[in-house]
């Protein structure tokens, strides 16, 4: 990962925003995978034209791999990356594999809905039903981490596991003490080990410390 200034065909080019779930999941994906890739941090109030020339939604990650080759989803872009480095089988094993794609989905549409809702609730009503919706998928992966002995499906990393991390990681820190005050130990620990993971912790370094 190089943080560049400009539109750059060397390696693959990533459009990307530090803080975005989406983004994060995708970078942890490249990063895990051994892909080396340039990186154009973007700021959501001045989007680069070039960007939006060729993903006209605005949104980020894009990447592109050749002039004509492009992706704008994020979990596009965590499969070809796990393709490209012959790590698919590992992180989305056959036997787990349609449990992986529906928590994943269960992630990026109840979930990510309702924890927009937390985030942004114009009253206390609401946000803490949004906060109650947020826990009851929580909370079903607290049990499955217990169960599969620390991680959401077995005891190694999925594609689960990095896929839904970032989004819990930006429920928690909306308020760290009413989460930690409902005692999912669980999640707390496997929340740790990939929150203070090398692999994380590269990712997310500023483009002022390259």
């Amino acid at each position: 990962m190089q943080y560049v200034e400009s539109f750059n065909f060397n390696y693959p080019f990533l459009y990307s925003y530090r803080r975005c779930p989406y983004a994060i999941r995708a970078r942890l994906a490249l990063h895990i995978s051994n892909i080396n890739y340039y990186i154009y941090e973007i700021s959501l109030k001045d989007k680069p034209e070039h960007m939006i020339s060729i993903s006209p939604k605005g949104t980020v990650p894009v990447l592109l791999i050749a002039e004509s080759i492009k992706m704008d989803e994020s979990l596009e872009i965590m499969l070809w990356a796990f393709q490209q480095a012959q790590i698919e089988n590992k992180l989305i094993p056959k036997k787990n594999r349609k449990e992986i794609f529906e928590l994943v989905h269960t992630n990026d549409s109840f979930f990510k809905e309702n924890l927009d809702l937390y985030k942004y609730a114009q009253s206390d009503i609401d946000k803490n039903k949004a906060f109650n919706q947020c826990m009851t998928f929580i909370k079903t992966l607290d049990i499955m981490i217990e169960k599969n002995n620390g991680f959401i499906l077995s005891k190694t990393l999925s594609l689960a596991d990095y896929a839904i991390f970032a989004f819990i990681r930006q429920f928690i820190n909306v308020d760290q003490k009413k989460f930690k005050d409902t005692n999912q130990k669980n999640i707390e620990g496997w929340y740790s080990i990939i929150q203070e993971s090398s692999e994380f912790k590269y990712i997310m370094r500023k483009p002022n410390l390259f």
